[in-house]
């Protein structure tokens, strides 16, 4: 389980955000956000708010001891240039997306999220989201039985996901991403896949699930995140691996295709990074500065829907 932070940007007051808004809206972020036009520059695409008083779901496979709010990310946002920004549910508040559709009903035009639901999600609550700026939902598999996507549900649940324009993001380890990744393209989906899509750490860029990916490159359905190296590793930062993972996804995917994200707050790593550390990991990756200004801006702004 996650320890309290020592990193000062992380708050361990359990203040909630409602009660922020009933009192005052925070001045650093209203200092980031301005009026909430500005020029696309870098787009962190993997990101988590929380509260550890939020309720956790019951399959929840950790539940960190500590807050990352909004106000602490926008602190590394506005230390590092990065713009604008991705919030992600995290997988241990389930499908009740409240807490982090709040932060994008509060400041709109710089944040995208991405929303954990299910096929027992109604009608309504997917109208909430799109309206709160969501763009895409998550599955989180880790742990977790692969689910049958051509059951009637989940082809419902595909379905209006496509009718939304939203894309569906993916979080496996890459040896299964051959029986995920095909029946979510069968049913016109475009795929995100979550952090170099987790090869095996004894095998890195050599595991068959990670050439797998490679190889779908072609289909120009499928995004790939680069972000969260140190999950792919058993120690260290994960730089060396980044590198060697991203030269081999340029070398089969155009940079229009990737995106980079910083992983915040760093869930069960937070003693191997911290968000400086992630941005400048890009650096080390992508030395080429055309490349890299594709991934980190001109990708993103498509994917994520800024423009719109």
């Amino acid at each position: 389980m996650d320890q309290a932070s020592n990193d000062p940007a992380v708050e361990t007051t359990g203040r909630t955000f409602a009660t922020r808004a009933r009192d005052a809206r925070d001045p650093l972020v209203d200092a980031w956000y301005g009026n909430g036009v500005a020029p696309i520059e870098a787009v962190d695409s993997h990101a988590h708010v929380f509260l550890r008083s939020l309720p956790r779901t019951p399959s929840a496979r950790h539940s960190p001891e500590y807050d990352a709010t909004l106000e602490s990310y926008v602190a590394h946002l506005s230390a590092c240039g990065v713009t604008h920004a991705v919030l992600v549910q995290p997988s241990f508040l389930g499908t009740d997306n409240h807490f982090f559709v709040d932060a994008l009903a509060r400041y709109p035009q710089r944040f995208r999220g991405v929303a954990v639901v299910n096929p027992c999600t109604a009608e309504a609550e997917f109208a909430r989201l799109e309206a709160t700026d969501v763009v895409g939902i998550r599955l989180n598999l880790v742990g977790l039985p692969i689910p049958e996507f051509a059951a009637p549900r989940w082809r419902a649940l595909l379905a209006r996901a496509n009718a939304l324009g939203w894309h569906v993001e993916v979080h496996r380890r890459a040896a299964d991403l051959p029986a995920i990744i095909p029946a979510l393209l069968d049913q016109s989906c475009r795929v995100v896949v979550d952090h170099f899509g987790r090869p095996a750490p004894h095998l890195g860029t050599r595991d068959p699930g990670f050439r797998f990916l490679l190889s779908i490159a072609g289909t120009g359905q499928v995004w790939v995140k680069l972000s969260a190296a140190y999950r792919n590793i058993d120690s260290g930062d994960g730089t060396m691996f980044g590198t060697r993972a991203a030269r081999a996804l340029l070398g089969a995917y155009p940079p229009s295709r990737l995106v980079w994200g910083s992983d915040w707050p760093h869930t069960q790593h937070r003693d191997r990074t911290d968000y400086r550390a992630t941005r400048s990991a890009l650096d080390d990756w992508v030395p080429d500065p055309s490349l890299r200004r594709i991934i980190l801006c001109d990708s993103a702004r498509a994917l994520y829907r800024f423009d719109r």
